[in-house]
């Protein structure tokens, strides 16, 4: 079924189906960036346009800058546009949890480049700030794990991702493997989704090339999905990110 909505009141269309969405302000264009907005268009998420104006482009925007086509259009569109802001899609969901798998194997992939200790410390100190972007604040918990203790400790991100750069090893090998969804992205009742995602991660500890410690831990990462401000075309609007969340340890067992 398709349906039809206005991400803000400026004569934009689009027409949303089960393959995609096509803009109705420039009907050839599909899969690519709102022309006037600059935003990408749900739920394709991909692709860069240089916006022009057919003719039944000009034919729609001069409809919806005569006063009473914006009224009608607010009235008959208004619920779909609520609609939208406070929930997805399905495959716009997809595409955000295919975006905080990718998120969580970008994290695994600062942490193998934090830890290594022939990485230049300002690249670390780079790979920490990026690593603490993908997170939905710095205020996150990671937890941390051994098999010579049962205590399991907990550290703010960026405390944790430091504390790698220190560890007392002559060379470290972190490397996070089969990242999966353990719960996939569901709404929760204060309009953010939440999901869980699963991962592997295998740790080595070297002495003068010896093996002294290793072990493998399974970690679970909160995964959420809220609307942000972000400044679009001078205007500040609220749209979809993902970020990843605390990190918790759920098994740690010997190599």
């Amino acid at each position: 079924m398709k349906k039809y909505f206005i991400l803000n009141f400026k004569s934009i269309f689009f027409e949303r189906n089960a393959e995609g969405c096509v803009c109705m302000w420039c009907p050839e264009m599909s899969d690519h960036h709102c022309p006037l907005l600059w935003q990408q268009c749900r739920p394709c998420m991909q692709g860069l346009y240089n916006p022009t104006i057919s003719a039944t482009g000009r034919k729609v925007a001069s409809f919806v800058s005569s006063f009473q086509g914006l009224l009608l259009l607010m009235i008959f569109l208004l619920p779909f546009h609520l609609h939208a802001q406070k929930q997805l899609a399905a495959p716009e969901v997809e595409v955000f949890s295919q975006k905080a798998i990718e998120k969580a194997k970008d994290f695994g992939a600062y942490i193998e480049v934090i830890s290594d200790k022939t990485t230049p410390i300002s690249d670390a100190e780079d790979a920490i700030e990026l690593a603490v972007d993908l997170f939905i604040d710095d205020a996150r918990f990671i937890e941390v794990s051994s098999i010579k203790r049962e205590e399991i400790r907990s550290y703010p991100v960026r405390d944790y991702l430091r504390r790698l750069q220190l560890l007392k090893y002559s060379k470290v090998e972190v490397q996070w493997y089969d990242v999966h969804y353990a719960s996939q992205l569901r709404l929760g009742e204060d309009g953010r989704y939440y999901g869980t995602i699963t991962i592997y991660q295998k740790f080595k500890g070297y002495v003068e090339n010896q093996v002294i410690y290793e072990d493998v831990t399974r970690k679970d990462i909160e995964v959420v999905l809220e609307r942000i401000p972000k400044n679009i075309g001078g205007k500040t609007q609220k749209i979809w990110e993902v970020f990843l969340g605390d990190i918790k340890v759920s098994e740690t067992r010997k190599q």
